[in-house]
């Protein structure tokens, strides 16, 4: 960052460093609390997430474009070891 602004003394890399760590140090001092619900949040998410794909793998609304048993065809056709790249 010190080279970006045009700052080529080593005081200004080590006051830059000294400055970020200190952000840092008031951030994990004043934001523990803040910090757990933030990563409870994102857990949230990433589990609504992947439910979202569970529920989207096996409900589809366009039923004419599959006839049945053609689901589970294409599921075991792609996930054998014979649908694979020609590099394998």
């Amino acid at each position: 960052m010190a080279e970006t602004t045009g700052w080529d003394s080593p005081w200004a890399v080590r006051v830059i460093g000294l400055v970020t760590s200190l952000i840092l140090l008031v951030v994990v001092l004043a934001g523990v609390k803040w910090v757990v619900k933030l990563q409870l949040l994102l857990l949230a998410i990433l589990m609504l997430s992947v439910l979202d794909f569970l529920v989207g793998t096996f409900a589809h609304t366009d039923y004419g474009k599959y006839k049945p048993g053609q689901v589970a065809h294409e599921y075991e056709r792609n996930v054998s070891h014979t649908h694979c790249c020609a590099q394998c």
